[in-house]
């Protein structure tokens, strides 16, 4: 259980650092981020520096006033080839069980995935 709690807070402190760089490009106080993405000043300073579990909602708040993606804000996540091979795999053997109408639907997000990794 403790390992869980060290990786949410190396994720927490990324996640804050992001938030901050890009608040400090924009040239934003914490003050203003706060306005513009309707949380408090002390939520925005405990996310900065990675104290606090922000929700996915004030995550898209933040994203939002500092104009960019939630991914953005995101550490990258890079898998093997292994994984990739067996997740490709898995994708295909999911396409084959579906109906042509089912199927295109599914070909149409999976694009939409694979463009978010590009």
């Amino acid at each position: 259980m403790a390992k869980q709690k060290k990786n949410n807070s190396s994720l927490l402190k990324h996640v804050g650092s992001a938030i901050k760089e890009r608040r400090n490009k924009l040239s934003l106080s914490q003050e203003m981020l706060a306005e513009l993405s309707d949380l408090h000043t002390t939520t925005i300073s405990d996310i900065e520096r990675g104290r606090s579990n922000l929700t996915l909602i004030s995550l898209e708040q933040i994203a939002g006033a500092l104009k960019c993606s939630e991914s953005c804000l995101l550490p990258e996540h890079k898998i093997n080839d292994k994984e990739f091979s067996d997740l490709l795999a898995d994708i295909l053997a999911v396409k084959e069980t579906l109906d042509p109408m089912d199927k295109k639907k599914f070909l149409t997000v999976m694009r939409g995935v694979v463009s978010a990794f590009r």
